[in-house]
């Protein structure tokens, strides 16, 4: 038996759960001092903060270039945006049903110089100028109907040297609306004839509801240009951060608190104190396992010293217990001894361990085996005259190498040993 004996292969739960439930003095002891450091750590800083209460500043925002030009952009395309959006809600031509849209078309016909086409231009120039169209829309522009000047168009026809003719194209979604506004676009040509060297005059007029492409052409860009400002805008806007955004929002600064701060609740707090006491002697125990040296609930101790292993960690049944070993031991002894001598190394003296070692030796009495109990195998000379050896041993207190060094006094001295009980 000479050498080492087998490493334990660490502890597992069961070893760190008895551990941890047999000294709850200890545990007590953790949870005071846990809950002392919390209550008074959170009672300092609640003092701390009702001396120094929160005080609230306006501080102006800081951003860097890029954070500004991103704001500034994002502007922009608000107003670009709105515009646009605003111009779908009240542009008269965006109301115009382009299936069925009320159009007049007048044919003006101009004679009588010999340069005519200066002066078709002339009435081409004046219907698209800014006082036609100021007039126009001080007479006829309401809040829900707007951008008037989009609603006339003029076409020139080619002609001869003294004789064109050009038309008024005028859509509308109302034909009452729309009539009004071709009379006084009727009476505007006339009144702005230049001199008597030229006649115009009103060939044709084609009032009617159409089906109007151009209308739809138009209406379509503008939904698509809205999408995609309303797409840019939002997009960008999105993805401001908080900061950016009230910037954005207009205001210019930030309420900023200095001092004050929130006050520990005592009770939560004493709370956190006992989880973390027992997390804290939890730990203890943890390390203390990790280097443990000493018996533990859960070893194999007939693969750790090759001997023969009994156990009972139970307060209830020991008597019967003790009864077991000692029937088993006796059956284990020489039968050619009038009386074999078994020597009991019980190395602690516990409650436990007592009271087993007295059931057992009364056990071993009534099958006359003669017995010594002994705390630990000395020297060899303790070995004489002994037929067997069994060892009573605590967990958590008896140590691997004081099990192994008596087991080679055994070996040494050729002595039989019957086996290891662990209480």
């Amino acid at each position: 038996m000479k050498g080492e004996y087998k490493k334990p292969q660490g502890f597992n739960l069961s070893d760190l759960w008895m551990e941890c439930r047999s000294c709850w003095i200890v545990v007590i002891i953790s949870i005071v001092v846990c809950v002392a450091v919390s209550l008074g750590t959170a009672a300092a800083h609640n003092k701390e903060q009702s001396n120094n209460p929160p005080v609230e500043q306006e501080v102006p925002y800081e951003f860097s270039e890029e954070q500004l030009k991103k704001i500034r952009m994002l502007e922009d395309y608000k107003k670009l945006y709105e515009n646009q959006k605003r111009y779908d809600e009240n542009a008269v031509l965006m109301k115009v049903d382009a299936t069925n849209a009320v159009r007049d078309d007048l044919y003006f016909e101009v004679t009588g110089e010999d340069n005519i086409t200066n002066v078709v231009n002339y009435y081409t120039q004046k219907l698209a100028g800014a006082d036609y169209i100021k007039k126009l829309t001080d007479n006829f522009a309401t809040d829900g109907d707007m951008y008037l000047n989009e609603i006339i168009t003029v076409t020139n026809i080619a002609g001869v040297t003294n004789k064109s003719a050009f038309v008024v194209t005028i859509r509308h979604y109302d034909e009452e609306k729309c009539k009004k506004i071709v009379d006084f676009t009727k009476q505007y040509i006339t009144e702005c004839k230049m001199n008597n060297d030229y006649e115009i005059t009103l060939l044709q007029e084609d009032f009617d509801r159409v089906i109007d492409s151009k209308v739809a052409e138009i209406q379509r860009s503008a939904w698509n240009t809205e999408a995609g400002y309303a797409n840019a805008y939002y997009g960008n806007l999105k993805a401001l951060t908080e900061e950016e955004r009230d910037y954005f929002n207009g205001n210019t600064t930030h309420t900023v608190v200095t001092g004050g701060g929130q006050l520990y609740d005592m009770k939560e707090r004493g709370v956190i104190g006992v989880v973390l006491g027992i997390l804290l002697y939890v730990a203890i125990i943890f390390v203390k396992l990790c280097f443990n040296k000493k018996l533990l609930y859960s070893d194999r101790l007939h693969e750790i010293f090759g001997i023969t292993e009994y156990c009972s960690f139970k307060k209830k049944g020991l008597d019967a217990f003790a009864d077991k070993v000692g029937s088993t031991v006796s059956r284990q002894m020489p039968k050619d001894a009038d009386k074999p001598k078994l020597l009991v190394v019980k190395r602690y003296q516990t409650a436990k361990s007592n009271r087993f070692v007295e059931q057992l030796e009364a056990v071993l009495d009534k099958r006359n085996v003669s017995h010594t109990v002994i705390a630990s195998v000395d020297s060899t000379d303790m070995l004489k005259d002994v037929d067997g050896v069994l060892f009573v041993e605590t967990v958590r207190k008896t140590s691997y190498d004081s099990v192994w060094d008596d087991l080679e006094f055994c070996a040494a001295e050729d002595k039989c040993v019957l086996g290891i009980v662990a209480l």
